[in-house]
């Protein structure tokens, strides 16, 4: 099941949730250890980022700037590609 992420602390505090998913990082900063009585460490981390830009602001930029800015994505998606046939 899938929620919104400002929704989580309420659904474990009142038990709508047993369990939450999520990195560390986000159980920390989310102070998940006030409402739930133990956590797990499974040793993995999620490899997600996102970046959001406005259209208006997007279409301003040079094109030498998006370039710079949509590089990693596309060596990420490369990488993604050419790792399934290793």
């Amino acid at each position: 099941m899938t929620m919104p992420w400002g929704d989580v602390y309420m659904a474990l505090f009142t038990g709508e949730v047993d369990a939450v998913l999520t990195s560390s990082v986000s159980g920390v900063d989310g102070k998940f250890w006030e409402v739930t009585p133990h956590f797990a460490d499974l040793g993995f981390t999620f490899g997600y980022s996102a970046v959001t830009v406005n259209n208006d602001a997007w279409n301003k930029l040079s094109d030498d700037l998006k370039k710079v800015l949509t590089a990693p994505q596309k060596r990420w998606t490369l990488g993604k590609r050419i790792g399934r046939f290793l």
